[in-house]
């Protein structure tokens, strides 16, 4: 049985955000909307997912790699991580919902209505990321507690996880309107 779930992307990169040239390519607002309705199909699977998703963060976290970072249960970042919401620069408005799982409401606002970078430090400073390691300890670390989440009795790791989203329910579907 699979005891958590670890998404990571590269050296460079968690997730570049949303394909540009995609959105660009359709007519009026369909790439975005469509590309707004896949990334959050994905923040609800993740949402969803009967186990713990750890999420391994490193280098660049933009547009949908930030929400899909803000359900994920727990976030250990390297230190050299910078996150940013720059819907507001290419057209879309979304990702409020999933943003609050990183940052406290105003800051939010703040990052979402300019587009500015928030380094994985001061997210750690807010608790919503777990640690802050180097980049060559970071998979390390992420996997060390996903072992430990693993190593405990599963049945109760999947109930705690639905009690836990059941107590901080965000309401995903029903808020999100794409």
């Amino acid at each position: 049985a699979v005891g958590a779930l670890v998404l990571t992307g590269n050296d460079k990169a968690f997730a570049a955000g949303g394909d540009i040239k995609e959105m660009e390519r359709l007519t009026g607002f369909d790439g975005i909307i469509g590309q707004i309705r896949e990334g959050l199909a994905c923040c609800v699977a993740i949402e969803q997912c009967p186990v713990p998703v750890i999420a391994a963060v490193q280098g660049y976290c933009y547009g949908i790699g930030v929400l899909v970072v803000g359900v994920c249960d727990i976030v250990v970042a390297a230190e050299d991580t910078v996150f940013m919401l720059n819907e507001i620069d290419n057209g879309a408005a979304s990702g409020a919902i999933q943003a609050l799982g990183l940052l406290p409401e105003k800051r939010m606002r703040a990052a979402l209505f300019t587009g500015g970078q928030v380094r994985a430090g001061e997210m750690h400073a807010y608790g919503s990321i777990y640690s802050v390691t180097t980049p060559d300890q970071l998979l390390d670390e992420v996997n060390a507690l996903a072992a430990t989440i693993a190593a405990k009795v599963p049945a109760v790791v999947r109930a705690m996880k639905a009690a836990i989203n059941r107590s901080t329910e965000r309401d995903l579907v029903g808020k999100y309107r794409a």
